[in-house]
């Protein structure tokens, strides 16, 4: 049951933010879907655990990362900055891999996943605030 969390939340921000997001919104929403979905076939197709390097995965998350941090860099506005900080977050606990072999397994996905929740309702958040103040300007007299 546990499982189907994710993937519900990732569905619900997918149709959420196509619907009502704005450009910079969908860029990252695009660039955390397909991290998403390359995370999950990388996984699947290893024989090993999270604790084994996986280069594929790196590479994933480093692209992730590239694509938010260029939005975040090219932002007007703050709400990018802390989802490239989970993005870096998640990159670096792939790289951890490096440093610290001795991690539980477990320990290593838990955290990969952590930042990926807090990225979409960040932007999840944001998208509906934006929703609620065009809504707001909508109403004022001009």
């Amino acid at each position: 049951m546990l499982r189907l969390i994710y993937p519900a939340l990732l569905v619900a921000c997918v149709l959420f933010i196509l619907w009502k997001g704005r450009s910079e919104q969908r860029i990252i929403l695009g660039a955390l879907l397909a991290g998403s979905v390359n995370t999950y076939f990388i996984h699947v197709s290893r024989t090993g655990t999270w604790l084994d390097l996986n280069l594929m995965m790196v590479a994933n998350e480093l692209l992730v990362t590239v694509i938010v941090l260029a939005v975040a860099y090219r932002s007007k506005r703050f709400w990018p900055l802390p989802i490239a900080s989970f993005q870096i977050l998640a990159l670096m606990s792939q790289l951890v891999i490096l440093f610290g072999q001795d991690l539980q397994a477990y320990a290593v996905g838990v955290t990969q996943g952590l930042w990926a929740y807090l990225q979409l309702t960040l932007l999840a958040m944001v998208t509906f605030r934006d929703v609620k103040a065009e809504r707001e300007n909508r109403q004022r007299p001009t």
